[in-house]
């Protein structure tokens, strides 16, 4: 089996880590994965990538091609290939991005109109969690697949090491913030607000981003908690990497981490309200130990996750 996978090439670190993270668990599989970035931002970008993108389907025999995001949905389709075409949403791309108080911003009203009308171009549409799913108005397509983690690359790693290998100080309480504090979406003013109105005076904040990869499990590991505040999401990655090293976490109720997060012990779901989310930063603080989220997340190991979309590769090429 032969897939090609369509998505951006922009980050900082090329594509982004958890398409090729996903990409990877498929070839773990004996799937053969090949890859097609699009370089550049807008419309103008993708527009300028369909003549190469016909250039790689033509040259090469490709059973399926998946494209990751609205975006290169569409660009797959203008490109007018002759092979069935998965689409995955990721979540943005289907909901629009908040601005600061979680209202919808109007310039991204096309993203989710968008999403709307290609849906018929293409044999199944993978939703990263329910919530998601929720925009697919084409159910018949609809498969809710949330991306797997990497139980190898994710481990509880020993707090002191961690630390020492960060050049952290051992007697002193992190908190980790590891998204993009710029990102509306992820909300971090909320969080900037708690501290100040709440006084919270007992922790040094962490705010690393962006960092490599493999830097992600150390600062994790380092860490005493997680706040994950965003106003919306589709199944985040960084709460089950949080889960598998065992770390307390504070989240928002968003997208489908409640159900990560299982009833986990040390693990909490805050209300976008400075004191809900100190008290609840107090309690994941005074949590003793770490947790057992790793048990809780064997269910989204990449080499599951990765057979359920196998499945949904299979069932496109048996009709």
């Amino acid at each position: 089996m032969k897939i090609l996978f369509v998505s951006s090439g922009n980050t900082k670190f090329g594509i982004s880590p958890f398409v090729k993270s996903q990409g990877e668990s498929l070839i773990k599989e004996g799937v053969n994965v090949q890859y097609f970035k699009v370089k550049g931002k807008g419309y103008k970008a993708y527009f300028k990538a369909i003549k190469e993108l016909r250039k790689t389907i033509r040259n090469q025999e490709f059973d399926i091609i998946h494209a990751h995001y609205t975006f290169c949905g569409l660009l797959t389709i203008l490109a007018r290939p002759k092979l069935p075409v998965v689409l995955s949403l990721m979540g943005d791309d289907a909901y629009g991005t908040p601005n600061n108080k979680g209202k919808t911003k109007i310039s991204t009203y096309y993203s989710i109109i968008l999403t709307f009308i290609i849906q018929p171009f293409f044999k199944k549409i993978i939703a990263k969690s329910a919530e998601i799913g929720t925009y697919v108005w084409q159910k018949k397509k609809l498969n809710v697949v949330p991306n797997g983690v990497n139980l190898e690359t994710f481990y509880s790693i020993d707090k002191s090491i961690a630390r020492k290998n960060l050049g952290l100080i051992n007697d002193t309480k992190y908190v980790l913030f590891l998204n993009n504090t710029r990102d509306t979406r992820k909300n971090f003013v909320l969080f900037k607000e708690t501290i100040e109105k709440e006084k919270l005076e007992n922790f040094e904040l962490l705010t690393p981003y962006p960092i490599t990869p493999d830097l992600v499990v150390q600062y994790l590991c380092a860490s005493d908690l997680l706040v994950h505040v965003s106003w919306r999401e589709g199944s985040p990655n960084l709460i089950k990497e949080a889960m598998a090293c065992n770390i307390p976490i504070v989240s928002s109720d968003v997208g489908d981490v409640k159900d990560i997060l299982h009833g986990t012990k040390g693990c909490f779901i805050t209300e976008f309200s400075t004191k809900d989310l100190a008290k609840n930063i107090n309690l994941g603080l005074n949590f003793k130990g770490r947790t057992n989220g790793r048990d809780n997340t064997k269910h989204l190991e990449q080499s599951v996750i990765a057979k359920k979309i196998i499945n949904i590769y299979k069932k496109i090429l048996i009709k």
